[in-house]
C-alpha cells in the first residue's frame, strides 16, 4: 500500500469530530532513516516529539525537492486569444513509430 493510501486510510478511520494526525503519519512514512536508525518505531517517536517549526520546515523542504512536471500551459491561439491547455503524453510520445 502506498504512503498516500496509508494516510488516507488513517484519515477515513479516525473518529468523527477529531482531527486525524495526517501530517504526523505522512512524515513517519516519508522519513526512512534518522541518523542511521531505520526502526519505524523510533522514527515515529521522533516525529511526534519534533517541534512544530521543524516539522513545518521539513515539509517545506520535501515539497520543494519533490520532482514535479507542470503540464498546464497558456498558449496563444491563432485567433490571438490566450488559451489554457493541458499537455498529455500518449503512447505516440514514447513510441512515435509503430
Amino acid at each position: 500500500m502506498g504512503e498516500q493510501q496509508q494516510v488516507d486510510k488513517i484519515s477515513d478511520n479516525y473518529p468523527p469530530g477529531m482531527v486525524a494526525p495526517v501530517i504526523t503519519k505522512k512524515l513517519e512514512t516519508q522519513i526512512m532513516d534518522l541518523d542511521g536508525e531505520t526502526d519505524k518505531g523510533k522514527i515515529a517517536k521522533f516525529v511526534t516529539q519534533m517541534p512544530i517549526s521543524d516539522s513545518k520546515d521539513l515539509r517545506k523542504f520535501i515539497t520543494e525537492c519533490e520532482p514535479k512536471l507542470d503540464l498546464d500551459k497558456k498558449v496563444m491561439a491563432p485567433s490571438g486569444e490566450m488559451v489554457d491547455v493541458k499537455i498529455t503524453f500518449g503512447v505516440e510520445f514514447f513510441r512515435p513509430f509503430f
